[in-house]
C-alpha cells in the first residue's frame, strides 16, 4: 500500500538538509570576510616592516625596498581569491538554494527578496545600479599598481641621501628593473580579473525576458539532456563575425534538423565563441540583436531555442568559456541541470569537438563551415586522426542522435 505522506517526508528532509546547506554556506561567506580582514592587517605589517627595514643604517638596507611591490602583488592575489570564492558561494545560494528553499515552503517570487539576503541583495543591484566592489579590495587593487612608484620613491630618496656610495650601474639598472618587472606583473594579474570584479561564472549567458513567448514555451520543459549547437558555420551560413541581423542565412536543412532534434527530448542550446567582441568588430549589444532575430526566426518554424551562451574572448586570453575549453557546456548543465553523459554538441570546428568531450557530452561534427584552405587540410587531418566521420550538415548529425529516454 503506497504511504500518502511519503512525499512529504521527503520534501521535510530536503528542506532540513537545504537550511542545514543555507547555514553552512553563510557561515563560509563570513569566513571569508574575516579573512580579508586579517589579509588587511598582515599587509599593513608587512608593509611597514619592510619600509622599516629599508631605512636602516647598514649599507645594503635600501635595496629591501624592492619587496613592497611583492608584498602588495601577494596580497592582493589572496584577496581576490578570497572573492571568487565568496562571489561563487553567493551565486549558488541566490540561484540554486534559495529559490530551491522558497519553493518547498511556498514563497512567491515577488516576496523572496524580503528572506533571503542573496536574493535581496542582488535585488538591491538592479534597482539601485550595479554595486562596485567593495572598498578594501579597491584599496588592494591601488596598492597593487602604486607599489612599484613606491619602491622607486622610497629606494632613490634612500640612496641618494646615504652617506654609503653605490655605484651608477648598479643602483638605476636595480631600480628601473624592479620596478618594469613589478609594474608588468601587475597588469599581468589584473588581467585576470577583467573589469575591476572577479567573476565567478564559467561563460556568460544572453538574458531574455521571463515573460518573453520563447521563454514561456521553454519554462514548462522538462528535459535534462540538450543538443548544443554551434552558431556560424553549424546552425546558420558562417560569414565571419556577422553583426548585422539580415545578414542570417540558415542552411537548407536547418529547421528540419532541429523540429527532429526537438521532437526527440531535447533541449536545444547554442554555444558559440564570439571573439570578435574582444576585438572590438561587433559590440554586445550588435550580438544579442542578431541573436534575438535568429531566435524569432526559429520560433516561427516551431523550433524555440532553451538558451544562448557565448564566450566574448580570445583564444590567447586562455577563458574557460571559450572552446575548445568546457565553460559554456559546464555553465549549461549546472542551469539546467543536464545529464551530459547523453547531451549532443554538433559543430563545425575541432575546437567544438574537443570541447564537448572535455564536458562529457557526444561530439559531432560537421563539413558546413567556412574554412581556408588551411583550415580544410587541418580539420581533414584532425577527424582523420580522431578516426571519426564528418557529417555532411547538420540533417545527417540529427539523424545520428538518438530519442532521448522517456522516464
Amino acid at each position: 500500500m503506497k504511504e500518502p505522506f511519503k512525499n512529504c517526508d521527503k520534501s521535510a528532509g530536503r528542506l532540513e538538509y537545504l537550511f542545514a546547506l543555507h547555514r553552512d554556506l553563510r557561515g563560509e561567506i563570513r569566513d571569508r570576510i574575516a579573512q580579508r580582514d586579517r589579509f588587511a592587517v598582515q599587509f599593513l605589517v608587512a608593509v611597514c616592516a619592510v619600509v622599516s627595514i629599508s631605512i636602516m643604517g647598514f649599507k645594503y638596507a635600501p635595496f629591501f625596498a624592492a619587496f613592497i611591490p611583492v608584498v602588495a602583488i601577494f596580497y592582493f592575489v589572496q584577496i581576490s581569491y578570497s572573492y571568487v570564492v565568496h562571489n561563487g558561494i553567493s551565486e549558488f545560494l541566490r540561484n540554486h538554494v534559495e529559490p530551491e528553499i522558497a519553493r518547498l515552503v511556498d514563497v512567491p517570487a515577488q516576496t523572496r527578496h524580503g528572506m533571503f539576503w542573496e536574493t535581496r541583495w542582488e535585488f538591491l543591484r538592479k534597482i539601485r545600479g550595479d554595486f562596485p566592489v567593495g572598498i578594501r579590495q579597491r584599496f588592494f587593487e591601488a596598492a597593487m599598481f602604486v607599489s612599484p612608484f613606491i619602491f622607486l620613491f622610497l629606494f632613490l630618496a634612500l640612496v641618494l641621501d646615504s652617506e654609503h656610495r653605490y655605484p651608477s650601474a648598479l643602483v638605476y639598472p636595480y631600480a628601473i628593473f624592479v620596478f618594469a618587472a613589478f609594474a608588468c606583473a601587475a597588469f599581468w594579474i589584473k588581467r585576470g580579473f577583467p573589469d575591476g570584479r572577479v567573476r565567478a561564472s564559467f561563460a556568460p549567458r544572453q538574458k531574455f525576458d521571463s515573460g518573453d513567448p520563447i521563454e514561456l514555451c521553454n519554462k514548462y520543459k522538462f528535459s535534462d539532456r540538450a543538443v548544443f549547437i554551434d552558431r556560424d558555420g553549424t546552425l546558420i551560413v558562417d560569414k565571419i563575425q556577422p553583426k548585422n541581423p539580415s545578414e542570417i542565412e540558415f542552411f537548407p536543412d536547418t529547421f528540419e534538423s532541429l523540429r527532429e532534434i526537438q521532437s526527440k527530448g531535447y533541449r536545444l542550446i547554442i554555444a558559440t565563441n564570439q571573439d570578435g567582441i574582444r576585438q572590438g568588430k561587433l559590440t554586445e549589444d550588435e550580438f544579442f540583436k542578431f541573436n534575438a532575430r535568429l531566435r524569432e526566426t526559429l520560433a516561427g518554424e516551431g523550433i524555440y531555442l532553451d538558451a544562448i551562451y557565448y564566450s566574448p574572448y580570445e583564444s590567447k586570453d586562455g577563458h574557460f568559456s571559450f572552446k575548445p575549453n568546457p565553460g559554456m557546456l559546464f555553465q549549461a548543465a549546472e542551469d539546467f541541470r543536464l545529464d551530459m553523459r547523453n547531451s549532443y554538441m554538433i559543430g563545425d570546428r575541432p575546437s567544438d569537438y574537443m570541447a564537448a568531450l572535455r564536458a562529457g557530452a557526444r561530439p559531432l561534427l560537421v563539413g558546413t563551415g567556412t574554412y581556408s584552405a588551411e583550415e580544410k587540410i587541418r580539420l581533414d587531418e584532425f577527424a582523420r586522426r580522431q578516426g571519426l566521420r564528418i557529417c555532411s550538415g547538420l540533417r545527417e548529425a540529427a539523424s545520428l542522435i538518438p530519442p532521448a529516454r522517456q522516464d
